[in-house]
C-alpha cells in the first residue's frame, strides 16, 4: 500500500515539474522580442500611386453609333451599264453595294497618365498640398461585341470586301471618338472624379502621418 502511495506521489511531483518547465518556456517565448515592424509611409509625390489613382477615376460610358458605306456606278460606267442591261437595270443594280454598321461603343474618359503631366507637390508649412491635374480626355473607344450588327445590300454578283468593312468600322470609330471628345459634361465629370480621389488620397496620407493636409488646385504646373 505504501509502495503504491509513493508511486502516486512521485507521479504528481513529475507532472508538476513538467508543468513548471512548460510554463517557463512559454514565458520565455513571450519575452523574446520579435522582428521590429515598421510601417512604410505613403509618399504624396509617388508618381506610380498618383497615376494608379487617376486610372481608378476613369469614367466609362456607352455611345450608339452608325456607319454607312454606299457605292453605285456613275458617269460613263453608269451610262454604258444602263444601255447594256436595259431594261433590267433596276433588278440587277450593277455595281451597287451598301453597308450599314451599327453598334454601341464603350468610351473611356480620364486623365492620360502616359502623356499628360500630373504634378503633386510636397505639403508646405501650413499643410497645403498643391496639385496640377490636366484636363480629361477620351482615352479609348471600343465596340461592345454583343451589340454589333452589319447589314448589307448589293446588286447582282456584287459583294462587299473585308477591306471595305474595315474602312467603315474605322470611320465609325473616328466619328464616335470625335463626338465623345466634344461631350464637355462627360469630360468635366471624369476630371472631377480624379480630383475627388486624389483629394481623398492626400487627406488619408495626412491622417496617417498625424497631420491635416489640404489641397490647392493649380491651373498650370509649377
Amino acid at each position: 500500500m505504501e509502495e503504491k502511495t509513493g508511486k502516486v506521489r512521485r507521479g504528481i511531483v513529475r507532472n508538476l515539474a513538467v508543468m513548471i518547465i512548460c510554463a517557463a518556456i512559454a514565458a520565455g517565448l513571450l519575452l523574446i522580442p520579435g522582428p521590429e515592424q515598421t510601417a512604410e509611409k505613403l509618399q504624396l509625390t509617388d508618381s506610380a500611386a498618383v497615376n494608379y489613382l487617376c486610372e481608378l477615376a476613369t469614367l466609362r460610358c456607352f455611345y450608339h453609333d452608325v456607319g454607312e458605306f454606299e457605292y453605285r456606278l456613275e458617269g460613263v460606267s453608269k451610262i454604258l451599264s444602263d444601255i447594256a442591261l436595259w431594261p433590267f437595270n433596276e433588278l440587277i443594280r450593277p455595281g451597287y453595294k451598301r453597308l450599314w454598321v451599327e453598334y454601341d461603343g464603350i468610351v473611356e474618359y480620364g486623365i492620360d497618365t502616359k502623356t499628360d503631366v500630373i504634378q503633386v507637390n510636397d505639403p508646405d508649412e501650413h499643410g497645403v498640398v498643391e496639385i496640377y491635374l490636366p484636363e480629361a480626355r477620351v482615352l479609348s473607344v471600343d465596340a461592345a461585341d454583343d451589340t454589333f450588327a452589319i447589314y448589307e445590300d448589293t446588286g447582282f454578283l456584287v459583294s462587299i470586301t473585308a477591306e471595305e468593312q474595315t474602312k467603315v468600322f474605322a470611320e465609325t470609330q473616328r466619328n464616335m471618338k470625335e463626338k465623345a471628345s466634344q461631350d464637355q459634361a462627360m469630360l468635366r465629370r471624369a476630371r472631377s472624379n480624379a480630383r475627388a480621389i486624389l483629394e481623398e488620397y492626400v487627406t488619408k496620407v495626412g491622417k496617417g502621418l498625424g497631420t491635416e493636409y489640404r489641397v490647392r488646385w493649380l491651373e498650370q504646373p509649377r
